[in-house]
C-alpha cells in the first residue's frame, strides 16, 4: 500500500505521478462517457466512477507532497476553493513558499 499512499513524495515523484494520473483519468473518461448512449449504463454510473477517481488524486498524490514539505496534510482542503487552488498548486509543484 506504501506504493498506492506514499508518506513522502519528492517534487519530481509528484510530477510524474500527476502526469500519469491526469492521462490516466482523461482515457477513463473517454471510455466511459460514451458508454451511457451505447451500453444502456445508467448516465449517474461513469459520472460517479470519474468523480471517485478525482477524489482519489488527494490521498495519493497532495497530501504525500505536503508532509514532504513539511506542511500540514488540512492544507489539501485549499484545492476545493477556486483561487486557493491555483495558488497551492503552485507551491506543491514548484515548493515556491
Amino acid at each position: 500500500m506504501r506504493v498506492l499512499f506514499p508518506q513522502k513524495l519528492e517534487r519530481l515523484q509528484y510530477f510524474i505521478r500527476l502526469l500519469i494520473y491526469f492521462i490516466s483519468v482523461a482515457i477513463i473518461a473517454a471510455f466511459l462517457l460514451p458508454l451511457t448512449n451505447s451500453a444502456g449504463i445508467p448516465p449517474w454510473l461513469p459520472l460517479i466512477v470519474v468523480i471517485s477517481l478525482v477524489l482519489l488524486r488527494f490521498p495519493c498524490l497532495d497530501i504525500p507532497r505536503f508532509r514532504s514539505m513539511g506542511w500540514s496534510p488540512w492544507l489539501v482542503l485549499l484545492f476545493f476553493i477556486p483561487l486557493a487552488n491555483f495558488v497551492a498548486q503552485l507551491c506543491v509543484s514548484e515548493q515556491i513558499i
